[in-house]
């Protein structure tokens, strides 16, 4: 699973992924409006927490997808202010 917050957000996010076993090529990636990846943080643990400092982000919303193999496992919305 994927919890993300503040969201809104307008200095950072922070991301924690709970997955059944350790990933394999697991990513958080940061998609905007048009699909285009902006960011990508590693998953490399079964339980971690990763921060991104959002203040590069332009204001607008976000997909945040969380993938792993090129599966998704999840997709959330985020909002940057």
């Amino acid at each position: 699973t994927l919890r993300m917050y503040p969201n809104p957000a307008s200095t950072y996010v922070v991301f924690e992924v709970g997955l059944l076993e350790a990933p394999k090529n697991g990513r958080i990636r940061v998609l905007d409006i048009a699909g285009r990846e902006l960011e990508q943080l590693v998953v490399s643990s079964q339980e971690q927490q990763l921060v991104l400092d959002s203040r590069k982000l332009a204001a607008g919303t976000y997909t945040i997808v969380l993938e792993e193999q090129g599966a998704v496992i999840q997709t959330k919305t985020l909002v940057i202010r």
